[in-house]
């Protein structure tokens, strides 16, 4: 607070542990000409409220910034390109998080337990995120993915409690196992027709969803699909025995398969060609009951 200047204080710090160099009491560090920082440089750093990284930093290394739970701002640079694994994981107390331009990859856990963000953008520039990447950020409402990202890695919104609509967008063409597992909160999902796989339990848990469409684009799909969400309603965009090929238990479901609009859920009635007796059936649609 007092705006004194401790200088470089992790330059002996090997990175293998907690840096045990850090002053008491630190509040604010901004970095400004160092391109490399130290894996564990601030980790569980639990006085530090505010974070600006300013010059040529390029990556945050594994554990940096892990456990500040009273972090609430951080600016990070243009130049940053990595942020490595569990580099903010448990900074509970993160209120926004303002991802660079120029990202490009976000290691496993980077994010995990960040609670307190609401809103999450992910630059076009973004093209690897890792697992649980952004696990239990438990106010997250709403997300936007970029272009560059073409799967939603394993459990990489696992128990974001508060997300309130699922949108996948359509250049994604896989759902990681886990993926939205536990979103309790979200009441629609959206599965656009350039998906073709879907992992183990990829919306398990999901409670409120009482509808659910997949699209005929789907090739796979992983099992225990909808293990805690009984009694809903499922429209596939194939047919009854491609669906039954994934082997996807359906008990407590009600299915309708050929479903070709999900918004309206009208089926595809099949064409049946006439002959010298009978008149055949036009192709079709109807709305389910």
């Amino acid at each position: 607070d007092s705006g004194e200047d401790f200088g470089v204080i992790f330059s002996s710090f090997t990175g293998s542990d907690r840096n045990e160099s850090l002053p008491e009491g630190l509040r604010e560090v901004t970095i400004t000409d160092d391109d490399s920082i130290p894996p564990y440089a601030f980790a569980s750093c639990t006085s530090l409220n505010k974070i600006t990284l300013n010059g040529s930093v390029d990556a945050l290394q594994a554990h940096t910034f892990e456990g500040c739970y009273n972090l609430q701002r951080v600016t990070l640079p243009d130049t940053l390109v990595y942020v490595f694994e569990y580099a903010f994981a448990e900074c509970t107390g993160l209120l926004a998080l303002d991802l660079p331009s120029g990202i490009k990859t976000i290691g496993d856990y980077a994010f995990y337990e960040c609670k307190g963000i609401q809103t999450l953008t992910i630059p076009d520039s973004v093209t690897q995120v890792g697992s649980h990447a952004f696990h239990s950020l438990r106010n997250l409402k709403s997300f936007t993915i970029g272009k560059g990202i073409t799967k939603i890695s394993d459990s990489m919104f696992r128990y974001c409690y508060n997300l309130e609509t699922i949108v996948i967008p359509d250049h994604i063409t896989e759902v990681g196992d886990y993926a939205f597992s536990a979103c309790g909160g979200a009441e629609k999902i959206v599965i656009p027709d350039s998906v073709e796989k879907i992992g183990k339990e990829a919306f398990s848990c999901c409670v409120s969803i009482k509808e659910l469409y997949y699209p005929a684009s789907v090739k796979f799909i992983g099992e225990d699909q909808f293990r805690d969400m009984n009694y809903i309603t499922v429209y596939y965009g194939g047919s009854k025995e491609t669906w039954q090929s994934f082997g996807v238990k359906s008990d407590l479901v009600t299915m309708h398969y050929n479903v070709k609009d999900p918004d309206t859920h009208k089926t595809l009635k099949s064409h049946t060609p006439a002959t010298c007796t009978k008149i055949g059936n036009k192709v079709y649609g109807c709305a389910c009951g």
